[in-house]
C-alpha cells in the first residue's frame, strides 16, 4: 500500500477521518492517481502508523477514513550519528535517505577542520527523510541537525555512550546495539589531532570501525545497520 506523511496529526484513532496536507493531497491525487476507497497507510512521524481507506479524492484536501491504527514506542537504543558534512549533495542525501531506513534517532551534520563545505539544504535533506520514512513505512522520523562547529556540537549533553570513530584509533568498537550511542564520524581525511583530543577530553571514546578505509557514509551505514538490528 502507498504510504502517506501526516505530521500535524499527532495521534491516530481507528474509525477518524482525517484530511490529508495540501502537499500529500496533491501528490495522491495527480500523481499517484488515488480513487475512493483505495487502501493507504498513513503514518506521522511521531510513532503512530493507521492503514485506511480513500473517502475522498481532492488535489488539496484528501479525506482518509482510518480502520487500523498502531502506536510504536521510541526505540530505546536511541543512536545519534554526528557526521561531517559531505562534499557531494548525491552522497550526502544517498547517506540520510539510508539512515533513515535503517531508524537513526538523530543525524547532525557537523564542521570539521577537514570538512570541505559547510552548506547544507535541511528543508531538501527533510524532504529526503520523509520520502524514505514513507518508503519503508518506518514509525519514527529522524531528527535533523545541520550544520554545526565540530568543537560546539561535543559540548552538548547526549544519551548513553559517547564514541568517536577514526583511522588510528587503537581499539576496535564494541556494540552494544540495545543501549543509546552518540558516535562522531569525521569528513575525508579523518578528524584531526585537535579534534580528537578535544573529543576524548569531553569523554567520548576512540575507536576503530574497520580495517579497511571507509567512506565516511560507509562508516555511517555500518554503525546504523548494528543498531537497527537491535530493534
Amino acid at each position: 500500500m502507498i504510504a502517506f506523511y501526516t505530521p500535524d496529526i499527532l495521534e491516530f484513532e481507528e474509525g477518524a477521518i482525517i484530511t490529508l496536507n495540501a502537499e500529500e493531497s496533491w501528490h495522491g491525487a495527480k500523481v499517484l492517481r488515488i480513487k475512493k476507497d483505495e487502501s493507504i497507510i498513513v503514518l506521522n512521524g511521531k510513532g503512530w502508523i493507521g492503514e485506511g481507506r480513500i473517502e475522498t479524492v481532492h488535489d488539496k484536501h484528501t479525506q482518509v477514513i482510518l480502520d487500523k491504527v498502531l502506536y510504536h514506542t521510541p526505540p530505546t537504543n536511541h543512536l545519534e550519528i554526528a557526521v561531517s558534512v559531505l562534499k557531494t549533495n548525491e552522497r550526502m542525501e544517498w547517506m540520510l535517505e539510508k539512515l533513515t531506513e535503517l531508524g537513526v534517532s538523530k543525524i547532525s551534520f557537523i564542521e570539521c577542520n577537514r570538512t570541505e563545505r559547510n552548506k547544507l539544504n535541511l528543508e531538501r535533506m527533510q524532504k529526503i527523510a520523509i520520502a524514505a520514512l514513507k518508503q519503508c513505512k518506518r514509525a519514527w522520523l529522524p531528527e535533523i541537525v545541520g550544520v554545526i562547529p565540530f568543537e560546539n556540537h561535543i559540548n552538548q549533553e547526549f544519551i548513553g555512550e559517547k564514541i568517536i570513530a577514526f583511522c588510528e584509533a587503537k581499539e576496535y568498537i564494541k556494540i552494544d546495539k540495545h543501549k543509546s550511542a552518540t558516535i562522531l564520524i569525521g569528513p575525508e581525511g579523518d578528524f584531526d589531532d585537535t579534534e580528537i583530543a578535544l573529543a576524548v577530553a569531553q569523554g567520548f571514546a576512540p575507536v576503530l570501525i574497520s580495517n579497511q578505509i571507509l567512506r565516511t557514509e560507509t562508516a555511517a551505514m555500518a554503525l546504523a545497520s548494528v543498531w537497527d538490528l537491535g530493534n
